[in-house]
């Protein structure tokens, strides 16, 4: 039955994906470029892990992750979204400060803590981007991925809240990014100017 979790979760993750990155290509999507390079640096150090752990089969998804984070950075624009503002500097300046510690823990409870961090640092990003450009982003992929996510959870077996938080935080904080899209799309919250 995990394994069924774990193939729908990729599934969903592939649903998801494959679009955005068509998306981005066509121009429709335009991704905060900040939030895209901690991703693939995030990407990088998971695929590396990993691989150092001896992992063969488990890299799947992690190497598609990778991919498809670097499809999206070759296949961004410039625009106004994609400028590099001081909060984008602040959060990589953050996000390597807290690599740098997980690199050096040797808790592992405390290293998934640190990556979660470094990861909801690049959803702010994001978040505070859809907030300004609403449409920049498809809900229909973030969906999927919440999905994923829900079914990346079950595929654990275990209620250990160490192995469980990363897809949890990645449902909450996806969660957040809908709901942001939306409220704006639909004008409830008026932008300050």
């Amino acid at each position: 039955m995990l394994e069924l979790f774990a193939i729908t979760s990729f599934i969903l993750f592939l649903s998801g994906s494959m679009p955005y990155v068509l998306s981005v290509k066509r121009g429709q999507t335009n991704p905060h470029r900040m939030s895209v390079y901690i991703f693939l640096i995030l990407g990088f150090l998971n695929v590396a892990t990993q691989l150092a752990a001896g992992a063969t089969l488990s890299l799947i998804y992690p190497f598609f992750t990778l991919a498809i984070n670097i499809f999206i950075l070759l296949l961004m624009t410039k625009s106004e979204i994609g400028r590099i503002r001081p909060i984008d500097i602040f959060s990589l300046a953050a996000s390597l400060v807290i690599i740098v510690l997980w690199g050096l823990t040797e808790s592992a409870a405390l290293a998934i803590v640190l990556l979660i961090l470094v990861n909801i640092i690049a959803k702010v990003l994001v978040i505070k981007k859809v907030y300004e450009y609403p449409r920049s982003e498809p809900i229909k992929t973030y969906l999927f991925w919440i999905a994923g996510s829900f079914f990346t959870m079950l595929s654990v077996g275990s209620t250990e809240w160490a192995l469980l938080l990363p897809a949890f935080n990645n449902i909450v904080t996806l969660s957040v990014i809908v709901f942001t899209m939306v409220v704006m799309r639909t004008g409830k919250l008026k932008k300050k100017n």
